[in-house]
């Protein structure tokens, strides 16, 4: 029940709906530090300014309902709707899945067995791009 709840907040959100009080919601990349003294990373970060709701998660979160993303695990047998998010590459909390250098687009990569999907960011935390490619 818990993966289905945090679904639904995330897709209401990419949507520009608050889960909590369906008032409009505003996404954005965060960068957060992961321990103390440890690296940087962006973070997912939602904040509904009518209620004060918030969603905050790893970077991946922005790719759940991605039709890119949907259509590369059903290919290989695996659903992202009815998986746990640990068991979903992009969701992870691993900052090395994302490739952001000064003045690029954040970019976040991941494989499933022989594709690799790559997908670019926007600081609202929305996909603007997507380029897939066979690996071996």
């Amino acid at each position: 029940m818990a993966t289905v709840l945090v679904h639904r907040a995330v897709e209401l959100v990419l949507l520009g709906t608050c889960p909590k009080c369906y008032d409009s919601i505003s996404t954005a990349v965060r960068p957060v530090e992961t321990e103390v003294g440890e690296e940087v990373v962006p973070r997912f970060h939602a904040v509904c300014e009518t209620c004060g709701g918030q969603l905050l998660g790893p970077i991946g979160f922005c790719l759940l309902s991605h039709l890119e993303v949907n259509a590369l695990y059903n290919r290989h047998g695996r659903s992202v709707h009815t998986a746990y998010l640990w068991e979903l590459e992009f969701a992870q909390n691993d900052g090395s899945l994302v490739d952001e250098r000064d003045d690029d687009p954040l970019r976040l990569t991941f494989r499933l067995e022989d594709e690799e999907l790559s997908v670019t960011i926007d600081d609202t935390a929305h996909a603007t791009e997507t380029t897939r490619r066979t690996v071996e």
